[in-house]
């Protein structure tokens, strides 16, 4: 029913030109739908959102989550692909991309990403997540200086997050230094959190709201002119479908 609708208001609404303008509509309802649990038909409006507008982002990074909360991560890598590529950017677009990468087995190519992301300005949880995930990338390399190497440059940035303390503690008990570990826990003064701040990983597995928020926006300024016109059409169509 909610496709229907929004088809009706496509068809009947004045503005509704231009491919960016339908692909925001569908993207928008999808979003919603997403947040409320109806994945299939969630899915389906972001695919057709692609389709209208192939690089809108919005929809290429909704559609992406989807397919990686489902463990398509194949499928979820070639979106974000085109995501990054069409905004070079957009921080939460690499991030996820890098974590996907690494589980299709194309590690060195989310290496590279996660550096960036490292050596950048992105806001903290993302900085945070990237932190992590580079981290236990270089820990697959024999001992454990590298992956030492990247958790002390992020805690210059951040010297009071909990979950690089804790991975740095851990890389120094691994390799045989559990009274450093100690040590540094102990200067920190670490405790364990309040639960108050979303950790990284707990924002990673939000779905995507931010790019959504942006094009409701700008439909929101728009749509209120046009509901006597969606009014009418649903109208019609009720009577159309009446016995």
């Amino acid at each position: 029913r909610a496709g229907r609708a929004i088809d009706l208001y496509i068809d009947n609404t004045a503005w509704v030109t231009h491919r960016e303008m339908r692909a925001d509509l569908l993207a928008n309802l999808a979003g919603d739908l997403q947040r409320g649990g109806i994945l299939k038909t969630s899915e389906s409006l972001f695919q057709r959102a692609v389709v209208a507008y192939p690089r809108h982002r919005a929809a290429l990074l909704g559609l992406a989550a989807g397919l990686e909360k489902r463990g398509a991560y194949a499928e979820a890598v070639a979106l974000l692909e085109i995501l990054v590529e069409v905004s070079p950017d957009d921080s939460h677009a690499a991030v996820r991309l890098a974590v996907n990468l690494r589980r299709v087995d194309r590690a060195r190519e989310a290496a590279k990403l996660l550096e960036e992301l490292v050596g950048a300005e992105p806001p903290a949880w993302i900085h945070s997540l990237a932190c992590q995930e580079l981290a236990a990338l270089r820990l697959q390399r024999p001992g454990a200086a590298a992956a030492e190497a990247v958790l002390r440059q992020c805690l210059e940035r951040s010297p009071r997050d909990e979950k690089l303390l804790l991975q740095l503690a851990f890389v120094l008990s691994s390799g045989g230094r559990p009274a450093e570990a100690r040590e540094l826990l102990a200067q920190q003064g670490f405790r364990a959190g309040t639960g108050r701040t979303p950790s990284p990983r707990f924002r990673y597995s939000l779905w995507p709201s931010e790019e959504l928020a942006r094009i409701r926006d700008r439909v929101r300024g728009r749509a209120q002119a046009e509901l006597p016109t969606l009014a009418a059409a649903l109208a019609t169509a009720a009577e159309e479908a009446a016995p």
